[in-house]
This record gives C-alpha cells, structure tokens and sequence, in this order.
C-alpha cells in the first residue's frame, strides 16, 4: 500500500440507506410528476407540510442529540482514538496501535475534552 487510508467498510447498519435513499429520490420524483401532471391544490399542500414538519424534527433531533466523537480506531477497531497533540483541533493518533492521522479533524474530541474551545481557536485568529 502507498500510506493512503482504507476506504471504510459498509456495515449492515449503513446497508439499509443503500435500498432507502433512491426509493426516496424515485418518491419524490413521483410525487413532482403528479403534481405537475394533475394539479391536485391538496397534493401541493401535503407535500410542503410533510418537507416543514421534516426540517423543524431535523433541527429538533440535532438539538437534543447532539454528535458525538468516534473514538475507533479505523486500524486496530480499538475504542482509544485521541487527538495527537492537545492544544490543536487537528490530528488523530491511537494509543493501542500505531495509527495516526495527521490530516484528520479532531474537532468533535476536542469539543469532548475541552471546558471552552475559545482557548484552542483564539491564538489562531488574525487580529484586527
């Protein structure tokens, strides 16, 4: 291998939106087409409330469960995936193998550790 990283597996838990997102796509497409097609008043109504209904439960979703860093290891599947240097929001090593990632973001473990992250970004800002 050259150094590049593995592309991530599928798991069977992802395998479901491999069938989801384009009956999804082919239903809205349908949907467009009888719109257009028929000119139904109530159709154009349910359609605009079910896409509101859906953005407030995205916000609302986002709001209440917030994400969380994932600490496995892509190497090893190890639960011990840390940020390389603890004063930078970028870098990611593992401290059960010797796997690291200088590139990667390690902004949702910083989010983790750190009280306030304003003392991470603040020396980084250019004044002015």
């Amino acid at each position: 291998m050259s150094g590049m990283p593995e592309a991530p597996r599928p798991t069977e838990s992802h395998a479901w939106l491999a069938i989801l997102v384009p009956t999804l796509f082919l239903g809205a497409i349908t949907v467009g087409i009888l719109i257009v097609r028929t000119e139904p008043s109530w159709l154009f109504g349910v359609v605009l409330g079910v896409l509101l209904v859906g953005a407030v439960g995205w916000v609302a979703v986002s709001a209440l469960w917030p994400a969380r860093a994932n600490r496995t290891c892509p190497e090893c599947g190890e639960e011990s995936v840390e940020r390389m240097d603890p004063t930078e929001v970028r870098g990611l090593t593992c401290s059960a193998c010797d796997w690291e990632d200088p590139t990667a973001s390690a902004w949702l473990l910083a989010e983790d550790e750190e009280p306030v992250l304003e003392d991470l970004v603040r020396p980084r800002r250019p004044r002015g």
